[in-house]
């Protein structure tokens, strides 16, 4: 049964896996949240080692992402550290795991414990969790009713894990290593971006998908893809990728009851990767490392329905649905109007902070 271990400790981690491969074992090492997390995404990983060298923070932080994944949840997981207190083991336990192995311990007692979890993950497939630590009783109903369609989607698994879909997605796509977490590069670098938008016309909500990439990277990735001379084809790739982009997102929200349509690819300025000029109630910008390029990627996500928002929840770029009036009937902004700085200081100035105004999404 082939091994996955996270250990952020690539010294230790590499000290780790010598013996466990001395031993017979088949594994696989990461030292990347995004690039573990990754690998649960794309197939089952029947048995995975979390290691914490000093704090369990990571490896509790990506257990419970690895619970929220489809084939994480039959996944045995065992955290292994040292000194944890009866805090930390009920944590670690709450988070996802199964079992709690001694950090250090002889490598003979390490495959002794490994060939028992072994023999649990064949014969059951499944978390032996529960009869370890107590179950959390499932939230009521009635308060997963109560949420808007909007928080719904922002509390889905195929929002919270899309860097790693992304990332996934994207190192099939080009059979490249690509890693995630990498700071976004700033604005002025950026050469080209597309953006590829979802809706989902039940639930009046839009999701936007933008990459943007330098032109080196650019350059390069259109090389890699098409070959030599096509440096020109930047825009090309990065339509491609935000086409597979929307259809892993849309497949994951799908399997989670949230139906999207998607749309096509279109060229939008450079700066709207990092800086957009929609408002976007929920949104996320992260960088994927493909080789040697570097993408920046931007997820929003908008209601398109109106919205009653008092002046301080103004921002930027909203467009006012209904004419506003001040308190003695004058024209304060007109219907259509879409919203500068300015103009929100000044509604704030002549209406009361308790006043409802209606705006769009557009």
């Amino acid at each position: 049964m082939k091994l996955l271990v996270f250990d952020r400790d690539e010294s230790g981690g590499r000290e780790l896996s010598l013996g466990l491969a001395r031993a017979g074992r088949e594994l696989t090492v990461v030292p990347d949240e995004g690039a573990a997390l990754a690998a649960f995404v794309r197939g089952p990983v029947p048995l995975a080692l979390l290691v914490a060298r000093d704090t369990p923070d990571a490896a509790l932080r990506l257990a419970r992402q690895v619970r929220g994944v489809p084939h994480g949840k039959a996944s045995l997981l065992a955290l292994v550290a040292a000194g944890l207190t009866e805090r930390q083991l009920n944590e670690g336990y709450e988070a996802g795991f199964d079992v709690h192995l001694q950090l250090g311990m002889s490598m003979g007692a390490l495959s002794a414990s490994l060939r028992g979890l072994e023999r649990l993950a064949s014969a059951h497939g499944a978390p032996v969790a529960a009869a370890l630590a107590p179950v959390a009783a499932p939230a009521p109903v009635a308060a997963a009713l109560s949420l808007s369609p909007f928080e719904q989607v922002t509390r889905a698994t195929a929002w919270r894990t899309a860097p790693a879909l992304f990332q996934a997605a994207a190192a099939k796509f080009l059979t490249l290593d690509v890693g995630l977490g990498a700071s976004p590069p700033t604005p002025g670098s950026l050469a080209t971006a597309q953006r590829i938008v979802l809706s989902s016309a039940a639930h009046e909500l839009e999701l936007a998908i933008t990459l943007g990439a330098t032109q080196k990277s650019g350059a390069g990735l259109a090389v890699h893809l098409f070959g030599p001379g096509s440096e020109g084809l930047a825009a090309d790739v990065l339509g491609e990728l935000s086409n597979i982009f929307m259809g892993t997102l849309k497949t994951s929200l799908s399997a989670e009851s949230f139906a999207f349509t998607g749309g096509l690819p279109a060229a939008v300025a450079a700066e709207e990767t990092v800086r957009p000029s929609i408002t976007f109630k929920q949104q996320e910008t992260f960088a994927l490392a493909l080789g040697d390029a570097s993408l920046a990627v931007h997820l929003g996500l908008r209601s398109r329905a109106n919205q009653l928002l008092a002046p301080g929840e103004l921002r930027e770029g909203m467009v006012v649905a209904r004419d506003v009036l001040n308190a003695r009937g004058l024209m304060l902004i007109n219907k259509g109007t879409r919203l500068s700085a300015n103009m929100i200081d000044k509604l704030r100035a002549n209406l009361a902070p308790k006043a409802q105004l209606e705006v769009t999404a557009s």
